[in-house]
């Protein structure tokens, strides 16, 4: 959608994912396993 509107995006920083908080402790370029509570929230919408 950037690159449509001939802009660039050279960085992105996410924070939240639907409704769960990325945990501050996760590095740049790392992941996490969701666990049940987490992949409910996700499900539900």
């Amino acid at each position: 959608m950037i690159a449509a509107m001939g802009n660039r995006c050279e960085a992105l920083h996410r924070e939240r994912v639907g409704g769960l908080a990325l945990p501050e402790a996760l590095a740049p370029g790392a992941w996490k396993w969701l666990d049940e509570n987490e992949l409910g929230s996700l499900r539900k919408g």
